[in-house]
């Protein structure tokens, strides 16, 4: 998201993608929005289409779909003891 979607602003074109995402939605083709950000940060940016994106968060540590968790990889505890 980045440099890359986002502008240096934090923000991106709104209404060029409305158009297209509605393209993809015809097509069949589901959007992903991947960031190294936290999920709740990411999923802030799409205002319209928050319940029907994918989102890949925490540098991929978290990934929701259709409102749920896909895949959560957490460091445990005993790890972090050790680290730190």
């Amino acid at each position: 998201m980045d440099g890359t979607f986002l502008d240096s602003q934090m923000n991106y074109q709104r209404s060029i993608f409305r158009k297209i995402y509605q393209y993809f939605k015809r097509n069949g083709i589901h959007f992903v929005a991947t960031s190294g950000n936290q999920y709740y940060q990411l999923k802030s940016f799409f205002d319209d289409y928050q319940d029907e994106i994918t989102y890949v968060s925490e540098n991929g540590a978290l990934i929701i779909g259709n409102k749920q968790d896909n895949f959560c990889n957490e460091i445990p505890y005993s790890d972090v003891e050790t680290i730190v």
